[in-house]
C-alpha cells in the first residue's frame, strides 16, 4: 500500500486507500494519502457492507479504481460507479512478498 500510493501522489494523483485492518489505531499521518481502515474482525457480512459503502462513497470522486484486495466489494461497488477498474491479482503471495522486501 505505501509504495504504490506514495508514488501516485508523487505523480500528482489524489489517493485514498480503503483497507482491512486488525487495528484501527494506526498512525497513518506519515502517508501522503488518506487511509480508511475497516476492522478485519467484524462479522464478515457486516464487514462486506462497510467496505462496499466506503468504496462507493470514495469512488464517486475518482477517475480509476485500483484494487489490491477487497475484490468482490470493489466489483460490486463498480457495478454502480462505472469507473475504469484495475485489479492486481497476485499469483504467488510468498514470492512477491520476498522479492519486494528491502
Amino acid at each position: 500500500m505505501p509504495a504504490i500510493g506514495t508514488e501516485l501522489v508523487r505523480r500528482g494523483h489524489e489517493v485514498t486507500v480503503v483497507s482491512l485492518s486488525d487495528r484501527l489505531d494506526h498512525d497513518d499521518r506519515s502517508y501522503p494519502f488518506r487511509v480508511l481502515r475497516i476492522r478485519r474482525a467484524i462479522f464478515k457480512p457486516l464487514r462486506f457492507l462497510l467496505s462496499l459503502a466506503a468504496i462507493l462513497r470514495e469512488g464517486r470522486h475518482i477517475q480509476v479504481l485500483y484494487v489490491n484486495g477487497l475484490y468482490l466489494e470493489a466489483v460490486v461497488a463498480n457495478f454502480f460507479l462505472r469507473k475504469p477498474l484495475v485489479q492486481k491479482i497476485v499469483g504467488d503471495w510468498a514470492w512477491e512478498r520476498a522479492t519486494n522486501k528491502k
